[in-house]
């Protein structure tokens, strides 16, 4: 996910799991091993309805963990563990106080119970399956995929690894004489030959709804590899802690889709819906790699995107975004020559730039989940020039705009053409020409979904199920591809929602990371999701 995809909502009560010692100990206290030992010579945890803490009507029901630099306060942690279904389900109280949780009992009574056996044993297979499926995040780590015509390899590898586990794949490069009428298809310099996106189905037993899980495999470029403490692809292990440009946005999203189509094979695990696993690229820039796979029938009753959120997070709206080009022209000649040289006029550029966000931000005056000011606008390259003893003929600047509803694109398209219109008439302009702008690349428009949609729904219960957490959403002034499904032209769907891979830090910046804990973690969660939403045809 693009641009501060991680921001959290200041509603949200649970604690992060971004301090590895307090998800630990949280694993410690929820997890008592039983006597005796199970085939595989390991000890037998205890299932949750047969323990003390947390046990419904039980003094403990209410037990909770203070992390440091944080409050007392009644605040879970989802675990690292799998525990077994808890027993006490809504509509089966067996005595003592009420459960806390009683707002789950109507979404439960909605959707079928999964087979507690199929659901162990997938869970199992993730357990067996997790250290290959850390070696293949690491491998692609090392494989450069950044948005600049590199996606090939590293899909190349994903497409195999499809086939390996039994899906049904379909590799195909983004066709922009099909896309190129469509309002949501942003026009790309680069040349989609050679990039595929690829599209992996496991196709149900009939009867039951389908589900699709998205990640992208493209990243944003590495600026400067020496500022990196770890190499940007080497794929570092470090404290449990997998280093590397795109560990955590998007690798680590793809590995876990992987990951959960896998141990459900493995598992031996008939789904009645059909379970689809995409890999696209051009999340990072135009959004088209979804959009190609919507526009050729990849859509599904329930869709999850696999990035940009902690385990306990998860994403329905988003900030509208359009990306732009400035042109600032001069008189190119000597270094001598006296110009003008457009250069001298990007300081009044970005000044005037700078002050209309602070104005549009003050008018705006609300929140944007947990920003103050959640309008921005973002220079992000600039360049003109050849030679140190010329004055340059132009300078261009290249940047995104981000805006809340209830603006659209066109609006803020014409808001940046009257401010460069305003500067222009300035007395003190240095150019003899007006600034141009013109707009490339990405346009999204605002997304404003329903955070009780069925697919938040079903994975707020699962969390809560298998991890006893509390789900929360975070609304983020970032981007990302909901659009596409939410908004396809045939069968759009609002169940849909971001969710994982986990956690991580420093994504678009040096020294980008993955929590590697989340993997089993996230990857359970969203096995959870699948077998309930998709219905299980056989149990045994």
């Amino acid at each position: 996910m693009a641009g501060g995809g991680r921001r959290r909502c200041r509603r949200a009560r649970t604690v992060s799991l971004s301090c590895r010692d307090e998800a630990a100990a949280a694993e410690k206290r929820q997890l008592r091993h039983c006597p005796g030992e199970n085939r595989k010579g390991r000890p037998q945890l205890r299932p949750r309805s047969r323990r003390r803490v947390g046990r419904p009507g039980s003094r403990h029901a209410s037990r909770s963990v203070r992390c440091r630099g944080q409050s007392t306060g009644r605040r879970r942690v989802q675990g690292h563990s799998r525990q077994q279904p808890d027993r006490h389900v809504a509509g089966q109280q067996t005595g003592g106080h009420p459960r806390r949780h009683d707002c789950r009992r109507t979404w439960q009574q909605q959707v079928r119970a999964t087979p507690s056996g199929a659901q162990q044993r997938v869970l199992d297979a993730i357990d067996r399956l997790e250290p290959a499926y850390r070696r293949l995040l690491q491998t692609l780590v090392r494989i450069p995929s950044q948005a600049r015509e590199e996606e090939t390899e590293a899909q190349a590898l994903v497409s195999e690894h499809m086939r390996e586990i039994g899906l049904t794949v379909d590799s195909f490069d983004v066709d922009v004489q099909a896309l190129k009428h469509l309002a949501a298809f942003n026009p790309s310099p680069r040349n989609y030959a050679g990039r595929p996106c690829v599209v992996g189905r496991r196709p149900g037993t009939g009867g039951g709804r389908s589900l699709l899980l998205n990640a992208h495999i493209d990243t944003v470029p590495v600026e400067t590899p020496d500022a990196w403490a770890h190499p940007p692809f080497g794929g570092a292990i470090e404290d449990g802690r997998l280093y590397g440009r795109g560990a955590c946005d998007d690798k680590a999203g793809i590995v876990e889709c992987l990951l959960v189509a896998h141990a459900i094979k493995d598992a031996a695990v008939e789904l009645e819906g059909d379970l689809t696993v995409a890999s696209v690229i051009e999340d990072e820039t135009t959004g088209n790699g979804s959009l190609a796979c919507v526009e050729r029938g990849y859509t599904a009753d329930g869709v999850i995107i696999v990035d940009g959120t902690w385990p306990e997070r998860f994403i329905v709206s988003h900030m509208g975004h359009v990306s732009f080009r400035i042109r600032l022209t001069g008189i190119a000649g000597h270094a001598t020559s006296g110009g003008p040289n457009p250069i001298a006029a990007v300081g009044m550029v970005e000044e005037a730039l700078r002050k209309f966000v602070e104005r549009r931000n003050a008018e705006h005056a609300q929140h944007w989940g947990a920003k103050e000011n959640p309008i921005f606008i973002n220079l992000g390259m600039v360049h003109g020039g050849v030679w140190p003893g010329s004055v340059p003929g132009e300078c261009v600047l290249e940047g995104q705009y981000g805006f809340p509803p209830p603006g659209s694109c066109e609006s803020a398209k014409q808001e940046l053409r009257d401010l460069l219109a305003t500067v222009a008439h300035r007395s003190d302009w240095p150019l003899r020409a007006a600034p141009s702008i013109e707009f490339v690349g990405l346009e999204t428009p605002p997304e404003v979904g329903d955070p009780a949609n069925p697919i938040a729904q079903l994975l707020s219960a699962t969390v809560r199920r298998l991890r006893g957490a509390t789900l929360q959403e975070s609304v983020i002034v970032g981007h990302c591809d909901l659009r596409h499904y939410t908004r396809a032209r045939e069968r759009p769907t609002t169940a849909a929602c971001l969710y994982g891979p986990g956690g991580g830090r420093n994504v678009h910046g040096a020294d980008e990371y993955f929590e590697l804990a989340h993997l089993r973690l996230v990857a359970g969660n969203l096995a959870g999701v699948a077998l309930e939403w998709c219905g299980v045809t056989r149990d045994r």
